[in-house]
């Protein structure tokens, strides 16, 4: 059942020990939960302060991780003796986040703690925090001061933990988050000093950010997220007590550099959503950021932990050049994804302090060669349109100004119109005082110690610097082959004897996921790293000479997969998994009937489900490059005598000819024109494949009555769209496109730029489909959503235009 269907916990009524209060107060259950693994030696302390509390009514749930010292016959004992004590174990272990997810899934009371194994909690830690949030409904999270003990319970002489008020009260959520940013210090504490409402916190969003998970601070995330919705409630009476001992590694060199990145991705969520909002306070953070991390580069350069902290320093520095010049969009992505991204790469080619100011004038002195002044007109455009400097000035040798006038008229008249002006200079470098942006070819040297800072730029045959011998000719492009079911019949046949049943493998991957969830359906929703490990095991035992199986839909449409290929495991294991998708575009097509444009086609299933909708006369046209996968689509189409499929064995692009293919073998979803960084199981292989521009194919008259065009290709979207506008003008077909924010950082594209790009091709109406429930959002996006989704692009009547 749900946690949303759960029946209420039930509440205690008794007579309060404070005469002050009301005569009844009600006793909410709260669960304590306590992950461990091998920490026998204080466990029994932690589980005797969470049943010793004040607080009756509580629960508690250990998760054990697998021990091996011992806890698991403590925990029994316990457990027998009184029947508060649940223990769910995990054996094989499941790491730390899968184990305090678990927890939080299985939690039954209306608030939560967690207890870590070697804590102890004070006697009246769950009352005083259970009731600063009943006295504060809209507090969202309860805290307090704490003390650090060593391994016999005894204070550590000479510290403590600093507190944050002298008097128990709220504490406003954006102002105490802003100071753990700012400074880069969970000055809130462990997990064990938090209670929090179990409703507040979903188990799939703990330790995530931006989709992804943090490595080391888990527990800040979480209180960021709370906080970003209120207040919090604080007691300065130490609650808890977290211990130091011999034996515990919370700090080894591999979590020392992650927990710096982490830091730098915490802070850019944080201004993401409503934190640091004060004049310079996101700057501060991150800088704060990038210094603890060069400290932390120091102390693990010797080491082969290093490259973690030194990912922050760069993920930090990439934030801080964003942070001078911020796009005219707000960044939706995280930010190792824009940090990698085309925007950044650009960004950080230059010298860093071009972006730390505007320059009242950037000054050129080019030769005059053509090639050389086009370059620097160029440069001059992308400086201006940035906002680095203000006026743009060439200068040039009094003798030379009236060959220089024709070579820079041309090289404006090739581009977007700028004002430059062109001055006679027997020593340019001495123009203006200081400071002043020379604009110069790289490797030339004469603005040095004259001008603040250098935008450099090179030459198009420097980028690319000819071959000292002939270059081999051109490949020819593969032929462009289209497979309808006589020949996709064939390509089945040609597989049968290397189709098993891999039935077994799937079926122990649900169990499985039952086991860790309570459910055997709706799996897609709530993969992670331990599904990924057990699909991984599994893959590996793949009989080499049977790879391939067959699979049935909810909808009865079957399918080849292959047992190594993640989206086919993914079919084979949740059937439903891409039902959203596919009602959806099968409503479209019932509001609409025409014929179909499927790129990215993959192993065929949404091909194969839209022709089985349509009526006979209509067609889909598939669009899949890469070989292996087509062969799967193929067969896909045959299993179901799908007579209206057309399949191409090509890239629908922006440019007909060939396309360097990055190919996966263990993930078909995550293939693409460009090699990227997301995604799973990415083991990529390049393939050359015929590419062709659907506005080609439009105008050869292959792509008749078209009333849908469902575009899934892995960040290269636009590049489908600008090599079909002229066709889109023209059917005006609604236009489904998938947009992850992952995938367009790294291709370097944003949503608002897709709406721009595809509104050059007529007027549409932009909404959402959210993949992982259903939900229709408007797009662009609202803030905070980081989910992949499909865009329905629906064109807008024009009058007279039936069509529409």
């Amino acid at each position: 059942m749900a946690v949303a269907d759960r029946p209420p916990p039930p509440t205690r009524l008794h007579r309060p020990r404070d005469e002050e209060e009301a005569l009844l107060v009600t006793d909410p259950l709260v669960s304590v939960l306590l992950p461990t693994y091998d920490g026998a030696r204080f466990l029994r302390a932690a589980l005797r302060s969470a049943l010793g509390q004040s607080h009756r009514d509580i629960e508690v749930l250990v998760g054990d991780d697998g021990s091996t010292d011992g806890t698991a016959q403590l925990l029994a004992a316990v457990a027998a003796e009184d029947p508060r004590v649940r223990v769910l174990r995990s054996d094989p272990a499941v790491g730390p986040r899968e184990g305090s997810r678990r927890l939080l899934a299985q939690a039954r009371g209306e608030h939560v703690t967690y207890l870590l194994p070697d804590d102890v909690l004070a006697t009246d830690c769950v009352r005083d925090l259970v009731r600063g949030l009943q006295q504060h409904p809209d507090a969202t999270m309860a805290f307090s001061h704490r003390v650090l003990v060593d391994e016999h319970g005894k204070p550590v002489p000479g510290h403590e933990f600093p507190q944050l008020r002298d008097r128990p009260g709220l504490v406003d959520g954006r102002e105490l988050g802003d100071h753990v940013l700012v400074s880069c210090d969970n000055v809130i504490g462990e997990s064990t000093a938090v209670l929090f409402r179990r409703a507040d916190v979903a188990p799939d969003d703990l330790g995530l950010v931006d989709g992804r998970p943090v490595d080391v601070l888990d527990d800040v995330q979480l209180w960021l997220q709370l906080l970003a919705r209120g207040p919090a409630f604080y007691s300065p009476r130490p609650l808890s007590r977290s211990r130091q001992h011999r034996g515990q590694d919370p700090h080894g060199p591999r979590d020392l550099g992650r927990a710096e990145r982490d830091w730098s991705r915490l802070v850019d969520w944080g201004a993401r959503h409503g934190f640091l909002a004060g004049e310079g306070q996101h700057r501060r953070a991150q800088a704060t950021a990038l210094l603890q991390a060069a400290r932390r580069l120091d102390q693990l350069i010797g080491t082969a932990e290093h490259g973690a902290a030194l990912e922050a320093a760069f993920l930090s520095t990439a934030a801080l050049v964003e942070l001078t010049r911020p796009a005219p969009a707000s960044p939706s992505a995280g930010l190792p994804e824009r940090a990698h991204g085309a925007l950044a790469e650009e960004r950080l080619a230059q010298e860093l302090d071009v972006w730390t100011r505007e320059y009242p004038v950037a000054l050129a002195v080019p030769a005059l060669e053509p090639a050389e002044v086009d370059a620097t007109v160029q440069a001059f455009r992308e400086i201006l349109a940035a906002g680095v400097a203000r006026l743009a000035v060439v200068a040039v040798p009094p003798a030379d100004l009236e060959r220089a006038v024709p070579l820079l008229e041309t090289a404006l008249a090739a581009g977007p119109d700028i004002d430059v002006e062109l001055v006679p200079a027997e020593d340019p470098a001495m123009l203006f005082a200081d400071p002043w942006l020379a604009v110069a070819r790289r490797g030339d040297h004469w603005h040095e110690g004259r001008a603040l800072a250098t935008w450099a730029f090179d030459l198009g045959d420097e980028a690319t610097p000819a071959p000292a011998t002939p270059a081999p000719a051109a490949p020819e492009p593969p032929a462009l082959t289209r497979l309808r079911l006589p020949e996709c019949r064939e390509v089945l046949a040609g597989v049968q004897e290397q189709i098993g049943d891999p039935s077994a493998r799937w079926a122990a991957l649900v169990e499985a996921e039952f086991e860790r969830s309570g459910s055997r359906t709706g799996l897609v929703s709530r993969l992670d790293q331990t599904f990924i490990n057990d699909f991984e095991r599994h893959r590996a035992a793949v009989p080499a000479e049977r790879p391939y199986f067959t699979g049935t839909l909810a909808r009865g449409i079957q399918y080849l997969g292959d047992a190594r290929d993640w989206p086919s495991a993914l079919h084979a294991v949740d059937p439903g998994c891409n039902s959203i998708l596919i009602d959806a575009l099968l409503q479209e097509l019932s509001r609409r009937p025409g014929n179909v444009v499927d790129v990215g086609t993959n192993i065929g299933v949404v091909a194969a489900s839209m022709a089985a909708h349509l009526a006979p006369t209509w067609q889909v046209f598939g669009f899949e490059p890469s070989p292996e996968t087509l062969r799967l689509a193929a067969s896909t189409v045959a299993l179901n005598d799908a007579a209206n499929v057309t399949l191409f064995n090509a890239a629908a692009s922006d440019s007909d000819g060939v396309l360097l293919f990055h190919a996966t073998p263990g993930n078909s979803a995550i293939a693409s024109a460009r090699r990227h960084a997301f995604g799973l199981l990415n083991e990529w292989q390049q393939v050359t494949v015929p590419a062709v521009r659907l506005d080609t194919l439009h105008a050869a008259g292959e792509l008749p009555d078209v009333s849908l065009v469902k575009i899934d290709v892995e960040g290269h979207e636009p590049s489908v769209l600008r090599g079909a506008l002229e066709f889109i003008a023209a059917a005006r077909p609604t236009v489904v496109y998938e947009y992850t924010p992952a995938a367009a950082a790294d291709h370097g594209w944003t949503q608002e730029e897709s709406i721009a790009l595809l509104s050059g091709a007529g007027d549409f109406e932009f909404t959402a489909l959210s993949e992982s429930d259903g939900r229709v959002l408007p797009f662009p996006l609202p803030a905070g959503h980081h989910g992949q989704v499909n865009v329905f692009a629906r064109p807008v009547p024009s009058k007279g235009d039936p069509r529409a």
